[in-house]
C-alpha cells in the first residue's frame, strides 16, 4: 500500500498573501478631487472665490467692440484691450479655463479676430473668432492659444490680455456699408480647477 505524500501549503499560503498585499496596495492608493470655481467678469472690483482673487480692470463689466472699421492684424493688436489678472492664494496648483461668456454680436465670426497673452509676454497669433470656436483643440479656451498660460502654481497670479478687431478681410464697399455697423460685446468667464489628493 503506498503511502499519501504530505504536501505542503506554506509556498501556497505565502503567494496568497502577497498577492492579497498587492492587491491591497492597488485598492487603497490615493485619489484625486476635483475642485471647480466658476466667475465671470464684473465691474472693476475685486472677487475672491473659494482660494482665488480675481481683478477685472479693464473696459468695465464687458468686451466691447463697436463700429469698429477693418484693419490690419499690426493695427489690431495695438487696439483697446482688456485685462484681468487671477491670484491664486491657495497652496495648491490650479488649471484655468477662459472663454467668451454672454455674446451678443453683429459682426461674422470669419471677419472678427482675437489674440491673447499672458503678462508681458507676446499676443498669441492672430485668430478669427470662427476657428477659436470651432477648432477641438482650442474649444473656446483662451488658455489654449498660449502653451502653458493655464497652469496657475500655488500662491501665484497671472495677467491675461485679450484684445479684438475686425478682419482687413471684411467687405467694406459702399453697396455693403450694413456690414460696417456693427459690433461685440462679451463677458469673460474663468473656470479654476484645483486636484486635491485624498487618501481613500
Amino acid at each position: 500500500m503506498k503511502e499519501k505524500k504530505n504536501i505542503s501549503t506554506l509556498p501556497i499560503k505565502i503567494l496568497v498573501c502577497f498577492l492579497f498585499l498587492v492587491g491591497s496596495f492597488i485598492v487603497i492608493g490615493t485619489s484625486y478631487a476635483r475642485y471647480t470655481t466658476s466667475v465671470d467678469s464684473t465691474k472693476k472690483i475685486r472677487l475672491k472665490a473659494t482660494t482665488f482673487d480675481i481683478l477685472f480692470d479693464d473696459g468695465g463689466e464687458y468686451i466691447n467692440l463697436t463700429n469698429e472699421g477693418p484693419m490690419s492684424d499690426q493695427d489690431g493688436l495695438q487696439n483697446d484691450s482688456y485685462t484681468f489678472t487671477i491670484q491664486n492664494t491657495s497652496t495648491l496648483d490650479a488649471v484655468n479655463k477662459i472663454t467668451f461668456s454672454d455674446v451678443t454680436s453683429t459682426i461674422p465670426n470669419k471677419y472678427l479676430k482675437l489674440a491673447f497673452r499672458v503678462d508681458d509676454g507676446n499676443y498669441s497669433d492672430p485668430i478669427t473668432m470662427e476657428d477659436f470656436l470651432s477648432d477641438e483643440s482650442i474649444n473656446g479656451d483662451l488658455t489654449k492659444l498660449v502653451q502653458g498660460s493655464d497652469a496657475l502654481a500655488a500662491e501665484s497670479s497671472k495677467t491675461y490680455t485679450v484684445v479684438l478687431w475686425v478682419s482687413s478681410d471684411m467687405p467694406n464697399e459702399e453697396n455693403n456699408t450694413s456690414l460696417m455697423n456693427t459690433g461685440f460685446r462679451s463677458k469673460i468667464s474663468v473656470e479654476t480647477s484645483q486636484y486635491v489628493e485624498e487618501e481613500t
